[in-house]
């Protein structure tokens, strides 16, 4: 069973989240095969010609994106077992082929190095201008993997779509493992700190058909576990996190000690401003009624709206503004993009020619 990242907004932590935006507002899924370098991508719109960028992107669908935190470089992995860099001007740097899937692909928060993680389980370490650093081959399927903000440590997890016993495991930027634990299947992952000793790993597990979430340090040892709670993202400093169970929303500390719950609707994903603790949430409601909130890190509520079902979000990286984009509602692949300032009004509304999906 091929893993694909559904649409949600939780692209990413924190940062990684607003990184989408970048994607989003540049077009990201513009890439021409032949393109090596220099020319910008141009949007791709059906003029009943069928050339060469049409027949990549049939079958290509995306599978991971992130970037770093200044948006100075875009990283993609599609379908057709490539991964392109692109720069904050949308121009191709590099595109890379990979023996199967590389259904993982992540830039370090600093923008100097990646990893990629395939379906058959290898895992590349590189530096952006192309230098491979190193390759291990695992025995199965890498299904999620996170970077450190300098590019100091690799977490992946791995296993087999169909079994319950999976991996956790840590590598240094050398290559060389540190550990490896068995978990369940997991659902999240998140890699906070670049000190062994005091930065965190943060992820949910499935078991059994219940979700827990948990906190290790980077030496492997437990820190906390929460039963029954569903991780939804942590802020780009990693000293809150947001996780749920069913209708209630849980905000914790690193340390895993509750600062507020409130009672709301089931949520689908949540993003914390990249600048505060103010939390956005968005879960799927009744017609006509508001599945878009904004609370301030208190968890009172700022503001609320509705917007188009499955949209996705993304907050700028100075916090000030928020992306929103909604595809399903138009047809030959554009999608509408939607600019909403802190205070939820609406600065600008266009028409983008993509289908955004990730």
């Amino acid at each position: 069973m091929k893993q694909r990242i559904q649409p949600y907004c939780w692209l990413i932590i924190g940062a990684g989240l607003f990184f989408a935006a970048g994607v989003l507002l540049f077009g990201f899924r513009l890439i021409s095969l032949n393109q090596t370098s220099g020319a910008p991508v141009e949007p791709l719109v059906d003029s009943g010609e069928s050339g060469l960028l049409g027949s990549w992107f049939a079958g290509a669908d995306f599978i991971d994106l992130s970037a770093d935190q200044n948006l100075t470089g875009i990283l993609i992995s599609a379908g057709n077992n490539k991964v392109s860099l692109l720069d904050q001007e949308k121009r191709l740097r590099w595109e890379k082929s990979f023996p199967t899937e590389p259904l993982q692909a992540k830039l370090s928060p600093c923008g100097n190095y990646l990893a990629v993680g395939t379906s058959c389980g290898q895992l590349f370490f590189m530096s952006t201008d192309q230098n491979l650093w190193w390759e291990v081959d695992t025995d199965t399927q890498i299904n999620h993997l996170a970077i450190s903000e300098n590019g100091l440590w690799v977490v992946i997890s791995r296993g087999d779509p169909e079994q319950e016993e999976h991996h956790l495991e840590l590598y240094n930027q050398e290559g060389k493992l540190q550990w490896s634990i068995v978990t369940a299947p997991v659902t999240k992952l998140f890699l906070n700190g670049e000190h062994l000793e005091q930065g965190k790993i943060f992820y949910s597990q499935l078991y059994d058909g219940t979700e827990t979430t948990a906190a290790i340090t980077m030496e492997g040892v437990p820190v906390w576990e929460h039963e029954g709670e569903t991780l939804l993202t942590i802020s780009g400093s990693g000293n809150r996190l947001a996780a749920t169970r069913g209708d209630r929303l849980f905000i914790y500390d690193y340390l895993g000690r509750l600062l507020w719950e409130r009672l709301l609707f089931p949520i689908e994903s949540a993003i914390f401003n990249p600048q505060n603790h103010s939390l956005l949430l968005y879960g799927k409601r009744n017609g006509g009624e508001p599945n878009l909130f904004y609370l301030n890190s208190n968890g009172e509520m700022l503001w609320q709206q509705s917007v188009a079902e499955s949209s996705l979000f993304a907050f700028t990286a100075d916090g000030r503004y928020l992306v929103t984009s909604s595809w399903r509602h138009y047809k030959d692949d554009y999608s509408q993009m939607i600019l909403i300032d802190e205070g939820g009004g609406e600065v600008q509304r266009w028409d983008v020619a993509m289908g955004v999906e990730y």
